[in-house]
């Protein structure tokens, strides 16, 4: 056991290595290729053989008379000997002179299936070299596609191998023949050819699909580590200055500037005139008391100090009474 597990271990680094090998010159998969080569080995020699090889075997001797004849889907010939004189005579199978035979039906099915087959064969080895050669450079989906396609012609062809034997083996021959000539026996091992080369297409479908999975949680894993490295970033990160953003951002503080400086001036123009408003009102109410005081007590005066005294909204707060007047001498 050890000594397999050993073998089969340097097998796998080996087709590994001629796999890398293979990836780098730009070609398909091993295995896809194995199963093209396979498939030109199943059109020819075996589907050919298949298809002009006799089927049937007959021979027999007696009296010195050694006869043999051999039946293929397309004629029967028959090889004679006696007393060392040898004749051979051919003829056509389902013929004018085998009018008599009641199989002909089951020998046209055959024919079909067999030269099907080998067209199919040469059409499903054309499909998957095309996926393993660099010629087409296809991609990974195209090529998945092409091995798909590979592996229906080869499956259709294993159906028709298998009628073609099953048919085969229900025709009932006359005179003793057998069914043992090389044309069936190529039909029979062509089966177990084209099943080899659909397990090499199925292994490498499976293959790429766990390359594609493996792929895509490599992608899903990187994916996620993204919003982690962003999050381990610190939340301020430092952005060179531009010309176009310098000057932007000093044309903004001129206009806070000029904003600011346009308040203040508004604020002490307000406040230089209402301490210009509060002292002309005081000084006209003082200068009207003080002529009230000396005795120039006017009517007029009087009524323009009533007029005033209404008109300024502020008033100046005074302990004082103004009815009584404290002048000396009054």
């Amino acid at each position: 056991m050890e000594c397999f597990r050993n073998v089969q271990s340097v097998a796998v680094e080996k087709l590994g290595a001629q796999q890398k090998s293979c990836d780098a010159k730009g070609y398909g998969h091993l295995g896809l290729g194995a199963a093209g080569a396979v498939m030109f080995f199943v059109f020819c020699p075996m589907s050919i053989v298949a298809v002009a090889a006799p089927y049937w075997k007959f021979s027999s001797e007696a009296q010195g008379i050694s006869m043999s004849a051999t039946a293929s889907l397309w004629d029967i010939s028959v090889s004679s000997e006696v007393q060392g004189q040898t004749s051979e005579t051919s003829v056509g199978m389902c013929g004018d002179e085998m009018q008599d035979f009641d199989e002909c039906g089951k020998i046209g099915a055959i024919r079909f299936f067999v030269i099907t087959a080998l067209l199919m064969s040469l059409a499903a080895a054309i499909t998957m070299m095309a996926g393993f050669l660099p010629l087409l450079r296809p991609s990974a989906a195209l090529q998945r596609k092409i091995s798909m396609g590979g592996l229906i012609l080869a499956s259709l062809v294993l159906l028709w191998a298998f009628l073609a034997a099953c048919i085969a083996g229900s025709i009932e021959m006359k005179d003793g023949y057998k069914l043992s000539g090389a044309g069936f026996v190529f039909l029979v091992l062509e089966l177990f050819f084209v099943m080899a080369s659909m397990g090499l297409v199925m292994y490498t479908l499976k293959s790429s699909t766990l390359q594609v999975a493996t792929d895509a949680d490599k992608e899903g894993k990187a994916q996620q580590q993204q919003p982690r490295v962003a999050q381990d970033l610190p939340p301020t990160v430092a952005v060179p200055p531009t010309l176009l953003v310098a000057s932007g951002l000093s044309h903004k503080e001129d206009l806070e500037k000029g904003e600011k400086t346009d308040n203040v001036n508004t604020n002490e123009i307000r406040r230089d005139r209402v301490p210009e408003e509060d002292v002309n009102t005081i000084e006209i109410r003082q200068d009207i008391v003080s002529e009230e005081a000396c005795g120039a007590g006017d009517s007029k005066l009087s009524k323009g100090l009533q007029q005033v005294s209404s008109e300024p909204k502020i008033e100046v707060n005074s302990p004082r009474d103004h009815k009584h007047c404290a002048c000396p001498g009054m």
